[in-house]
């Protein structure tokens, strides 16, 4: 599969997963010096295994989770979200990325083994070095930068 296909796929998945999921919309951020914020970035990896093995890399900043995490676990607006809830909701949106990338690309008769995402903080210089990559997509959601890059 060409790179231009597998990053319109991913595209149209992510943007589908965020509003169906996170019920928040997503947009293209196609100038990288749009994404530069400053603060904590959260990079979450969920590696796979099977017809092809790869890893999926997800770096949000991290002011975004709480909102993502309101709107899965559909708490009011007031309503705080501790960071360890906000972290596992920010992991279980990565599956739902992963496995649903692996069927939009594979199709559904392919059997992939997914990892546990694990989460790690990172500062604004390795923030800005994942933008780097080629294969780096970058969008938005409410006005957070969000990073994504599929490595198989």
């Amino acid at each position: 599969m060409k790179k231009m296909q597998q990053s319109e796929i991913i595209r149209n998945v992510f943007n589908d997963i965020a509003e169906r999921f996170a019920f928040m919309f997503s947009e293209d951020c196609e100038d990288k010096s749009d994404a530069t914020v400053a603060g904590r970035f959260l990079k979450v990896v969920v590696q796979y295994s099977g017809h092809q093995d790869g890893t999926l890399e997800i770096v949000v900043a991290s002011g975004v989770c709480p909102e993502i995490a309101s709107n899965v676990l559909g708490l009011d607006f007031d309503e705080e979200v501790a960071e360890p809830e906000a972290m596992d909701v920010l992991k279980e949106f990565a599956n739902l990325l992963c496995g649903h990338f692996l069927t939009a690309i594979f199709g559904d008769e392919v059997v992939f083994n997914l990892t546990i995402p694990d989460v790690e903080c990172i500062n604004g210089v390795t923030w800005k070095s994942f933008l780097e990559y080629e294969n780096t997509l970058i969008f938005t959601l409410d006005d957070y930068p969000i990073a994504i890059r599929l490595n198989s």
